[in-house]
């Protein structure tokens, strides 16, 4: 990104929240009269800013902005990461550069923007991103690695067939008659890892990393019950006779067809995308609309939450938003098979929001958490060490 556009990025914010004072109005007008395109310029990023973007804009330090501006394309896998004041100007600055300013122009959609060596890591180790990976466990005991997927189809003990999808996943298809739904398997993920399947009745899962799912290779004439630990997508196949019903601890997921995520790593979480789920403890039963979240502690607390970043593992992305640090290191735990530890006091209301792809090295995303946090971060022998 030019300088330039920073500095055009912040007299626009001015101009538009009537803050420039009228030396500095007379000599935009003049900027606007030098060419056509600059007042197009205007008029288009007038239409695409919103007024809360624009207040910030006219207090933009533009050489401050540059100086922080130290970015470099690294091929898709990391986009922008921000705290604070930070975060704010981030978005700003983006708006401001892919709207069309004749300058140095950035499609957001494409360009990878990282810190420059002297903020990444400080640690020489890194860790490759997690993959499809998973053990299966039969019913009659036997595992099967399913690091390479399922290279030979299997058959369980009621006729049941298992066929592999490559490394995405696998896919249970019941034998002649109805099968026997004692009969069950056991998905099994481990850190740095992530699988799906299909089940016998058509719903397909997405088992998150250090994640476990046991369910019957063919389901039982009036339900269909599965048991979760750790963290599952689900998209549930219609069936109004069969209620699907996921069991997490003490609760119970009741559901007849829709998407839903399931989070059990500490307590339990249903997030509800589309269809309907009734919630349930023994004592409370709630049930959600898209866009709502269960929480189930003591009691069942219902609330708003952002969609995208609860399902943004199975898309292949970090995605953060006004996150605290810890909980952005767990996900990284779980994710590379690392474990971390704290040195130092964080700063209090340290919330990190941004997006990268779970494809990145480990060094990459620590990288850009280091620019963004101001934390220094060290890797030795598979432990990440987050230095304040």
């Amino acid at each position: 990104m030019h300088k330039d556009t920073y500095l055009i990025a912040e007299r626009m914010g001015k101009y538009l929240c009537q803050g420039m004072s009228a030396s500095e109005e007379l000599e935009f007008e003049a900027w606007l009269d030098e060419k056509p395109e600059h007042r197009e310029q205007l008029n288009r990023f007038k239409g695409k800013a919103a007024a809360a973007d624009l207040h910030y804009l006219s207090g933009l330090d533009s050489e401050a902005a540059w100086r922080e501006q130290r970015f470099r394309n690294r091929g898709g896998a990391l986009r922008f990461l921000g705290r604070g004041k930070w975060g704010r100007w981030a978005a700003a600055a983006v708006l401001a550069a892919t709207v069309s300013m004749g300058l140095e122009l950035v499609n957001w959609a494409d360009e990878v923007r990282v810190p420059t060596d002297s903020q990444a890591a400080t640690g020489q180790q890194d860790v490759a991103p997690g993959r499809n990976q998973a053990v299966l466990v039969l019913s009659d005991g036997r595992r099967i690695d399913l690091t390479d997927g399922l290279s030979t189809a299997l058959a369980e003990v009621d006729g049941t067939a298992i066929t592999g999808d490559g490394r995405q996943g696998m896919t249970y298809r019941a034998g002649h008659g109805d099968g026997d739904p004692t009969v069950t398997n056991r998905l099994v993920v481990p850190k740095a890892g992530m699988y799906s399947l299909t089940l016998s009745d058509g719903t397909r899962v997405w088992v998150n990393a250090l994640s476990e799912l046991e369910f019957p290779v063919a389901f039982a004439q009036d339900e269909r019950l599965v048991m979760l630990k750790g963290e599952a997508f689900f998209e549930v196949k219609r069936d109004a006779s069969r209620p699907f019903r996921v069991r997490v601890g003490d609760a119970v997921v009741d559901v007849l067809g829709t998407h839903f995520n399931v989070n059990a790593y500490a307590g339990s979480k249903t997030t509800l995308v589309s269809g309907s789920v009734a919630v349930s403890n023994g004592a409370q039963t709630r049930v959600l609309r898209p866009g709502e979240q269960a929480v189930v502690a003591d009691g069942i607390t219902v609330g708003k939450v952002d969609i995208a970043r609860t399902v943004a593992w199975k898309e292949g992305e970090f995605l953060f938003k006004s996150d605290e640090i810890r909980e952005i290191m767990a996900e990284v735990s779980r994710w590379y098979d690392v474990s971390v530890a704290y040195e130092g006091m964080c700063p209090e209301r340290l919330e990190l929001t941004g997006s990268v792809s779970r494809g990145a090295n480990l060094s990459e995303v620590l990288a850009v958490l280091s620019f963004a946090s101001g934390a220094s971060f060290s890797v030795q022998d598979r432990q990440v060490t987050v230095k304040f």
